[in-house]
């Protein structure tokens, strides 16, 4: 908010000839092009000699029908999903050079990040589990003693609380809890979106995003989750009989054209159990822990609150690296044929084609 409240002050200083909402759009704008340069430096970190997996993995982040809508839309999501980005990215950088783990700069830098990721949105807290089960593996692997460990891992929460700690200090003094979330009573807005709360086949069933993406959250939490990623399945969030102005021609034929990288990822994700490369595995095994905490925290809310649009893909927007990285990995083997190899690269040629032009605002 206060950096839209600076732009938008910008804006009125330089008597632009655009409106507040146009104005403010360069924030997410800037936001989505900060994730593709994250991105960059994290496929070349994790794919140093591999050009190919560099550009499927930062073309599957990229082009993501997800990022391409979010980046153009006004809220906070997409800037907490940079400096989740960011923070995943000091992560591998770990990964790769365990001894900058003991470095009290690098230390700051990294809780920095992650407190302006919290407050940005309390969701990034999930990122906060595998990132101290990834470190502490790491710094245990490399001879690190207990006391050690013990005394990084307090030194970056004491950096956290001291960023953030403010924000919930003043929750707790003005309105009685650390935070408030979209839903909670104390709010006086009674959420309800039919069909209501769930049933078992709404959290096992799948395959309406396919034929029916627009709204495909009403049949399901992986319907839901598939349109909101590889389409825009809830508008942007605008009421029913209003439509974004994508280029739903190409937007549409997106849905099917991503059942490709979908499966690299899941491809990607099997991989990860049984990569043996001594760097690489770490990097694999945390992309999945991170993706599986903020599934599993949809899943949660889906099956107990009787709003189908807390099942948004848009929430793990910030772990669009960790998407490139399996998807990069996936593809490394479902290219291995020969014969099927430029079949899937032409496939996903057009995915990448088809992505950029039906996003493209037209109005």
């Amino acid at each position: 908010y206060i950096v839209s409240a600076i732009v938008f002050k910008t804006g009125q200083l330089f008597s632009l000839p655009y409106t507040p909402a146009e104005v403010l759009r360069v924030v997410p704008l800037a936001c989505g092009f900060a994730q593709i340069e994250i991105g960059y430096r994290i496929m070349r970190s994790v794919f140093p000699k591999q050009a190919g997996a560099q550009i499927i993995g930062l073309s599957i982040m990229t082009f993501m029908p997800m990022h391409l809508y979010m980046s153009q839309q006004l809220g906070n999501e997409v800037f907490a999903a940079v400096f989740t980005s960011a923070a995943i990215f000091y992560v591998i950088k770990f990964i790769n050079a365990p001894e900058k783990l003991l470095s009290q700069k690098e230390q700051l830098i990294f809780a920095v990040i992650l407190s302006a990721a919290i407050l940005s949105k309390i969701s990034a807290f999930l990122l906060i589990v595998p990132t101290v089960i990834c470190l502490a593996w790491l710094l245990s692997r490399n001879a690190t003693s207990q006391k050690t460990i013990t005394l990084i891992g307090l030194k970056i929460l004491f950096f956290v609380l001291i960023f953030t700690g403010w924000y919930f200090i003043r929750n707790m003094l003005e309105l009685g809890q650390p935070f408030v979330n979209g839903w909670s009573t104390s709010r006086g807005i009674t959420w309800w979106q039919e069909p209501g709360f769930r049933t078992l086949g709404d959290l096992v069933a799948f395959g309406q995003a396919l034929a029916n993406p627009v709204l495909a959250s009403v049949y399901g939490l992986w319907d839901s989750l598939y349109s909101t990623m590889w389409f825009d399945g809830l508008q942007s969030g605008l009421g029913i009989g209003q439509m974004p102005p994508w280029n739903y021609s190409f937007a549409l034929p997106v849905a099917w054209f991503s059942i490709l990288p979908s499966l690299a990822i899941f491809v990607g994700i099997y991989r990860s159990f049984r990569c043996k490369g001594t760097t690489l595995k770490p990097v694999l095994i945390y992309s999945v822990s991170c993706i599986a905490i903020y599934v599993l925290a949809i899943g949660y809310l889906y099956a107990t609150l009787p709003i189908y649009s807390t099942a948004k893909a848009s929430y793990m927007l910030g772990l669009l690296p960790c998407f490139g990285i399996l998807g990069a990995k996936g593809f490394a083997h479902i290219t291995k044929n020969g014969m099927s190899r430029m079949i899937v690269i032409g496939l996903f040629a057009c995915w990448v084609v088809f992505s950029y032009v039906g996003y493209f605002m037209t109005g």
